[in-house]
């Protein structure tokens, strides 16, 4: 995992996408100079809950999925098993 990386919690990540062209998804944004590492499940998740997050942001289908799509090209996930035990500790 890159060292400096910001750890981006999956509610940010939902966030970011059901408030449009909010604060956060300005920070997360390819024009950011930051960097967001989160765990590989988060992935997983977000497709999950495509359409309650389709709900909750009243975007369309390709819309939301085209937040989807820039929200992900931004973040390095990690492998959860590579994270050594006493950093979960």
């Amino acid at each position: 995992m890159n060292p400096g990386c910001i750890v981006l919690d999956a509610n940010i990540a939902f966030k970011s996408l059901c408030t449009g062209r909010g604060k956060i998804r300005r920070r997360i944004s390819p024009d950011s100079h930051l960097k967001f590492c989160c765990p590989r499940f988060l992935f997983v998740e977000l497709f999950k809950h495509k359409e309650r997050l389709a709900r909750a942001s009243g975007l369309t289908e390709a819309d939301l999925v085209a937040g989807l799509h820039e929200l992900v090209s931004q973040l390095e996930f990690v492998n959860e098993a590579e994270i050594p035990f006493g950093t979960w500790m």
